[in-house]
């Protein structure tokens, strides 16, 4: 049974040097969202500009998370969080890691290591500290002084505020929803095509540093697991599943690490053992157009 659920977007939400990707689906009243996967960065992100420049690619191999949040007018938007009460010391601590166009953007703003350091030194920078109440002291990206939160805002933390970037979105269906596995129908995306699967205990990609070498269709299987195989000095990955309705494990898939595994040789090594669909892995960007996508719960 199909059921609608109206639009979708995939974020990458940055907050200090971790950037999360997350799939989040509007549900009428509220938004499900599911956190994907985690990457590091080499410095903080605190701007848009510096967020569209370090996009990861999107490897919809885990699902770490599932919620239920509010829903805002702009949940579908880039946007920043108001900046976080310890922010003058976040960019006296890490202004030497960022490269000279995020300090040249944060001196626009009024954040020059100069004017951080002059706020963290005024006498009532201490006791502003332990209250986190509204400080007179800085401005925020053009926000009044009314708009600083006296906690860290949702998406941000004490030190670091939360920046979001919107990398894809489109309209969606269920087509299932149970305990163990929810599956979205994707549509009218620019590089997601096809049904989204979040099911526990599964692992079928990731697609970015991986060929791919499918044995069997993965509907076959109710379970799945992850076992090493050695082909002469390198290694591959060997998808197993559990056959639906029978106490039985059979190979479903190859996966071929791209640092050790030339497209050529996956592909060869594929076709060798039986192999019905090869696809190699994706060599740069975000998108994706593919049939049939995984994560695992």
């Amino acid at each position: 049974m199909v059921e609608e659920c109206g639009k979708f977007v995939v974020l990458a939400h940055y907050c200090g040097d971790e950037c999360e990707i997350v799939f989040r689906v509007d549900r009428g009243d509220e938004l499900e969202e599911w956190a994907i996967e985690k990457f590091h960065t080499p410095y903080p992100i605190v701007t848009m500009h510096e967020a569209r420049k370090h996009i990861p690619e999107i490897v919809l191999s885990k699902a770490t998370g599932r919620k239920k949040i509010e829903k805002t007018e702009n949940w579908m938007s880039d946007g920043i969080t108001a900046l976080p009460p310890l922010w003058p010391e976040s960019v006296a601590s890490a202004w030497n890691l960022w490269p000279g166009s995020v300090r040249n953007e944060l001196r626009q703003a009024g954040w020059s290591l100069q004017a951080c350091r002059k706020a963290v030194e005024n006498p009532t920078w201490a006791k502003w500290k332990k209250t986190r109440r509204h400080s007179h002291l800085w401005p925020v990206f053009g926000m009044t002084p009314d708009a600083m939160l006296s906690t860290a805002p949702s998406g941000g933390s004490e030190e670091w505020p939360g920046v979001f970037l919107a990398v894809d979105g489109g309209e969606c269906e269920i087509v299932k929803d149970e305990s163990d596995v929810v599956e979205y129908q994707l549509a009218k995306s620019s590089g997601l095509d096809g049904i989204l699967v979040f099911r526990k205990d599964e692992i079928l990609k990731p697609y970015p540093s991986e060929h791919a070498c499918r044995l069997n269709d993965p509907s076959k299987f109710d379970e799945f697991r992850r076992g090493k195989r050695m082909s002469g000095d390198k290694g591959y990955g060997v998808i197993w599943g559990k056959l639906s309705g029978e106490d039985k494990w059979d190979e479903q898939a190859y996966r071929y690490p791209r640092e050790s595994w030339s497209e050529g040789d996956a592909r060869a090594h594929c076709h060798e053992h039986g192999g019905k669909v090869f696809e190699p892995a994706r060599k740069s960007g975000i998108t994706m157009a593919i049939k049939r996508m995984v994560a695992g719960k």
